[in-house]
């Protein structure tokens, strides 16, 4: 079971750096506003960033490193306490602007809940950690 739950995270991870390298070559190819930062470089070198270090946990993952299993721990907290701001700043309103758009931040919250707990579960599992932490003692 360690060894699917491995992959399984693995190419979850893959999915992740191929959508982040695609978020920071789009205001490149687009030439529109840049969604997170309105900046082109900044844009790019974010999400550049981000798939440099979803690219070397996947990979990590894939050659049962432990520092891979680490790496992608560490990215999934991040995430998830992302998450957690989300859904606090959608849930606690200041004006009618931000009471009209708090159910679409409860929306992207839902979603973006799901791959990193669901990688969180089967990095937790006995078997998969049991695959990372006794190699790494040989």
């Amino acid at each position: 079971m360690g060894r699917v739950a491995s992959w399984i995270v693995g190419i979850m991870g893959v999915i992740a750096t191929a959508v982040f390298a695609v978020f920071a070559a789009a205001p490149w190819l687009n030439h529109v506003r840049p969604l997170i930062t309105k900046l082109q470089l900044e844009e790019c070198i974010l999400n550049g960033s981000l798939t440099l270090v979803t690219g070397l946990a996947s990979w990590g993952i894939f050659a049962h490193r432990l520092w891979g299993w680490w790496i992608t721990v560490a990215f999934c907290l991040l995430l998830l306490g992302f998450d957690g701001w989300l859904f606090w700043s959608a849930t606690h309103q200041h004006n009618p602007y931000e009471h009209s758009e708090s159910g679409f931040g409860v929306g992207l919250c839902l979603i973006v809940f799901g791959p990193p707990a669901f990688a969180m579960v089967l990095l937790m599992l006995k078997s998969t950690r049991a695959l990372y932490f006794t190699k790494s003692e040989r």
